[in-house]
């Protein structure tokens, strides 16, 4: 299998999520509420189509964002930081998949202990879901010698979307 790098053809980016995302399909399927909406498959019988169907589209909306996020580099002149597209597209998107089968994406924010010092780290259902999903996005993205995108900016993003766009709705 091909390494990805910045010079990669699309159909090698394609080829390389749709392979890392069918390996973490089974994690997903569970994770997306999936499995409860479909339940576990009788004797027989496997769910091999739809968890296909997943991996498709999650692979779609991936390197959609990837493709949108070159456009945005290539338009970029100006200093600063570039603006963060893949939050902006694919934080609503995959909440959008998530909320098919969960009745809400609520975070939680969780106090732990790491090397005796109190931290706050984000946890729930959507927020393991992201991390899940965007492993093999923040290898591709560390290939290329640019910031790993932080799950917990994605999930805020998107509930803040969110958030933003049922409250617009309700004055409308």
């Amino acid at each position: 299998m091909a390494t990805l790098t910045p010079t990669a053809s699309l159909s090698d980016i394609i080829e390389q999520f749709e392979h890392r995302l069918t390996d973490r399909a089974p994690v997903l399927w569970r994770l997306s509420g999936l499995e409860e909406e479909y339940g576990l498959p009788l004797p027989g019988m496997s769910y091999a189509r739809e968890v296909k169907e997943m991996t498709d589209e999650f692979t779609g909306m991936i390197v959609s964002a990837i493709r949108l996020d070159m456009q945005a580099q290539q338009r970029h002149k100006g200093v600063g930081r570039p603006p963060n597209v893949i939050a902006r597209y694919l934080g609503p998107a995959l909440l959008s998949f998530f909320l098919r089968c969960r009745a809400s994406a609520g975070r939680q924010s969780v106090v732990t202990s790491i090397k005796g010092q109190f931290a706050q780290m984000e946890a729930g259902t959507f927020y393991n879901f992201l991390e899940s999903l965007f492993e093999p996005v923040n290898e591709y993205w560390l290939g290329l010698n640019r910031q790993p995108i932080s799950v917990a900016h994605l999930a805020r993003s998107a509930l803040n979307k969110r958030r933003e766009l049922l409250q617009w709705s309700r004055r409308h």
